[in-house]
């Protein structure tokens, strides 16, 4: 393509505002303006509630935003053609954010639920068949090139997020439980795991109904139904007495509910006292002193999140250790494992270029390519510090507030 008519592509550093050029230069006659690349405006059907804007096909700029996330996954830098792969990935990033940012008011519960439920019936078949069982980040060493790694090494750091996270909550001398519930359970694989391990009877609830029909048949497939069981339910009035569990277990699906306070309330009361909770969650990043909120552009970002995952707002990790605090919980404590599943989100922009899945989600329905494309903003908010990926445990007392 041309050079920039300012400065040579390969050495302006000065800004880092993009063009088509790659120079950065917010001057570039070359500057990439994708609203005038294709129609400006296509409008998708949205849950009750919300109505929300793109500003072309989701299939183009998902394969034009894909592909350019490329360069992050082989870990391009920043001088010479690098530079140029920067300033055209960032610039459909930037676009991305803004084009999916909901433009009226957020869903109310109900929507939400609705929401939440058809994208995972639209999106957890394709994603059974590239991951398997477990619908949750892995656990990778220092070092490792999510990108590169094969999904053998990917499904077996997802077992090994597990071990960890169970190894953190109790540590090396305390007794297993005996009874446990899987909050957000997907398509059951942290239920069956966790049985297989401490031989626990399980409780799995799902707002899916095609997630708990899976889980049920790879259960049944596996022998262990008669210990685990699954059902449609919202963990926000979850169908089970107080004092049910010994245990109580959310991997990656805190993220989803409107009212932190009232999802740990609601923890804290089916789990009997003595009972461990334990939330793996995403989270956003402790405000510094004298902000009152986040930047406008990292809200921008996880406005674009939440419109293509159905999420409410974020909080940070500080939020639940007060809310464990106020309910009289023991041991709380948390942990940031933000850069041990960082290549998780190379290994997911990878599974998404392939041909065959591509297609798939082509195919599939407008959510889930939201769902695909919105990688990348995650892969951005992990990279920048935004997005913040959280453990949160504690205890129940022995003597449990009513």
């Amino acid at each position: 393509p041309a050079r920039c008519r300012r400065r040579s592509p390969w050495s302006c550093r000065s800004e880092r505002s993009c063009c088509s050029c790659g120079c950065h230069h917010r001057g570039c006659v070359f500057r990439l303006r994708p609203a005038g690349l294709l129609p400006r405006t296509l409008r998708l059907p949205q849950p009750r509630g919300s109505v929300g804007v793109m500003s072309r096909p989701s299939a183009v700029l998902a394969a034009l935003a894909l592909a350019s996330a490329l360069g992050s996954g082989l870990g391009w830098g920043r001088g010479g053609a690098r530079g140029m792969e920067m300033g055209v990935r960032t610039r459909f990033r930037d676009a991305l954010a803004k084009r999916l940012e909901v433009v009226q008011q957020p869903l109310d519960d109900a929507a939400l639920k609705e929401g939440i439920a058809g994208f995972y019936d639209e999106s957890s078949s394709i994603w059974i068949d590239v991951w398997g069982e477990h619908m949750h980040h892995g656990y990778y060493p220092p070092g490792f090139n999510g990108f590169f790694g094969t999904m053998d090494e990917h499904r077996a750091a997802q077992e090994d997020m597990i071990e960890r996270s169970l190894a953190w909550a109790y540590g090396p001398d305390a007794s297993p439980p005996r009874s446990m519930v899987d909050v957000g359970c997907g398509v059951g694989g942290s239920s069956r795991y966790i049985n297989r391990k401490w031989g626990c009877t399980t409780e799995g609830l799902s707002l899916s109904p095609y997630q708990i029909d899976r889980a049920k048949q790879m259960t049944e497939a596996a022998g262990q139904e008669a210990s685990v069981n699954f059902q449609v339910a919202d963990a926000m009035a979850m169908p089970f007495a107080n004092d049910s569990f010994d245990f109580a277990w959310s991997m990656e699906s805190g993220e989803h509910m409107p009212d932190k306070e009232k999802f740990v309330r609601e923890l804290v009361r089916v789990t009997a006292p003595g009972g461990r909770i334990l939330i793996v969650t995403w989270c956003h990043r402790e405000l510094k002193p004298k902000e009152e909120k986040l930047k406008r552009r990292e809200q921008q970002i996880l406005a674009a999140i939440n419109k293509a995952y159905f999420l409410p707002e974020w909080c940070a990790v500080s939020k639940y250790e007060d809310i464990a605090t106020s309910l009289g919980l023991e041991d709380v404590r948390t942990a940031d494992w933000s850069e041990a599943i960082a290549p998780f989100w190379g290994a997911v922009t990878r599974s998404a270029l392939r041909p065959r899945n591509f297609l798939r989600l082509i195919r599939t329905g407008h959510t889930t390519f939201k769902g695909a494309v919105a990688t990348l903003l995650m892969r951005r908010g992990f990279r920048i510090g935004l997005v913040k990926f959280v453990l949160v445990t504690a205890r129940v007392p022995e003597a449990k507030k009513p």
